[in-house]
């Protein structure tokens, strides 16, 4: 679908035909554009099949009215007008992927910016803000990362390849929305009936995002403020009710030592597990460590897990960090989560673990090491990683 700005369509098309679109048909829906894009489209002659709308009906309808033009029987593609295709087999791949399994329905994929960042690679959406975000840990270099297929909460629709059994079950992108939001809408509402959404680690494509209305960033903030709202509206409480329990992790993000690296890849994968995690920074006063961390973890999803609200006495805490911190458990069922590679504990360190109900540590040796410094409480190996 394309309005205006020719030249980024016209770029499109151009690296979209070098691709092997084996069995596809070119639909393009001018969402009408008021420059030069109606009588240059015509030059791409039968290869291509245009629906002329009147005026700009937004990205939803623009949608819609591509896939009631398609083929009754066809799966859909839906692909914007600021892509840049130089992976031949591109749709070969996404389509694969879609029908691998009866319960795949919409299908995405790796998209990165003209610079080379990998800007998506599937989107959540936290009901603590309904704010969406594009990728865990925002802008990052690409080195490969992401590289095989996995299920996510959505995709953002630049490029959404969506099974016909999705649109005979829940038919077509909501009309309550203009733009934005209604791509997480719609791989909600195909959830709820039993199909996933999974971005293709095979496949990446350059995305020139926010092209359209790179002039208008006014316009852009409205639509998306609209469209949030929407959102919020329908799926804020649907998405709280799936935290089965709830967690406050004690801890340190900051740095780049081994706890700040592993304390952040732990709860991402538990909250992620349905255990609303709230964090707080376990450090500071009477220890060598600073007062406070910087407010900006550079993560979004960490962002949000300190801003959460707790009771002052949580029913559950861990405190992961260096045993001499484990006083500062907050929780009615208290753990601490340790490692030290060492054949016997710091006195303080068991003194302070006695004063819990449970201890963790990532080995064997730790646990034997901990037993013979005098812990009497129970202690389960934990691995450092997430299951």
């Amino acid at each position: 679908m394309c309005w205006n700005s020719w030249p980024l369509t016209k770029r499109t098309l151009d690296t979209l035909r070098a691709t092997d679109l084996t069995n596809a048909k070119i639909i393009v829906v001018d969402n009408g554009s008021t420059d030069e894009t109606a009588t240059a489209l015509i030059g791409y002659g039968s290869w291509i099949r245009i629906v002329s709308l009147p005026k700009n009906l937004g990205f939803v309808r623009g949608c819609n009215a591509g896939i009631e033009a398609a083929h009754a029987g066809s799966d859909i593609v839906l692909l914007n007008n600021d892509l840049i295709f130089d992976q031949w087999d591109w749709l070969q791949r996404l389509r694969l992927c879609a029908h691998r399994s009866e319960t795949t329905g919409i299908v995405g994929c790796r998209l990165v910016r003209c610079d080379g960042r990998l800007v998506h690679t599937g989107t959540f959406i936290l009901p603590d803000t309904c704010w969406g975000q594009q990728s865990e840990g925002g802008l990052q270099e690409d080195v490969g990362q992401f590289n095989r297929d996995r299920s996510v909460q959505g995709i953002v629709f630049a490029v959404a390849y969506i099974k016909r059994e999705i649109i005979d079950n829940i038919g077509r992108l909501d009309l309550a929305f203009q733009t934005y939001f209604e791509d997480t809408d719609y791989c909600l509402r195909a959830k709820k009936v039993g199909f996933d959404t999974v971005v293709c680690g095979s496949v990446t494509i350059t995305h020139d995002e926010h092209s359209s209305t790179a002039e208008d960033g006014q316009l852009r903030k409205q639509l998306f403020m609209e469209g949030r709202k929407i959102f919020a509206s329908r799926w804020k409480e649907c998405l709280d009710r799936e935290y089965k329990q709830d967690l406050l992790w004690q801890s340190i993000v900051s740095g780049a030592g081994g706890y700040s690296m592993s304390s952040r890849a732990l709860m991402r994968g538990v909250d992620k597990a349905a255990v609303r995690v709230a964090y707080r920074y376990v450090y500071g006063p009477g220890t060598p460590l600073p007062l406070v961390e910087p407010e900006d973890t550079g993560d979004y999803r960490l962002n949000v897990m300190r801003q959460r609200q707790t009771r002052s006495r949580p029913r559950v805490s861990v405190v992961y960090a260096q045993g001499d911190v484990f006083h500062k458990a907050r929780g009615k069922l208290k753990i601490g989560f340790t490692m030290l590679e060492v054949d016997g504990f710091p006195a303080e360190w068991v003194r302070q673990a006695n004063a819990l109900d449970e201890v963790w540590v990532p080995s064997a040796f730790n646990r034997d090491g901990f037993l013979e410094s005098g812990l009497k409480k129970p202690i389960h190996v934990v691995p450092l990683g997430f299951d």
